[in-house]
């Protein structure tokens, strides 16, 4: 079986986004959790690469970032997004 995408989710998003998707079983964390608030992008990008998440940064009502991020993860492993730039679906 693949592996499921992790995810590290920026300041653009809620800290809520990162419980939520936690409590329906995926790996998110948010920046705030790795002290990482105010960090320059190129910092963060560095930790997730080092984690081995992608990096979730998009500006979006929060229900509606939901939606986009559940289905996306529902198609998508580590490796699709390896290494590459992807949007949301709407």
């Amino acid at each position: 079986m693949a592996d499921p995408v992790r995810l590290l989710l920026d300041e653009d998003t809620r800290p809520l986004l990162a419980e939520t998707l936690r409590d329906r079983g995926f790996d998110a964390v948010h920046v705030n959790q790795l002290r990482l608030s105010g960090a320059a992008d190129v910092d963060v990008l560095r930790e997730a690469t080092r984690q081995g998440r992608a990096l979730l940064t998009p500006q979006r009502p929060f229900r509606e970032l939901l939606a986009r991020t559940l289905r996306f993860l529902a198609v998508h492993t580590a490796e699709d997004v390896r290494n590459a730039v992807l949007w949301l679906p709407t």
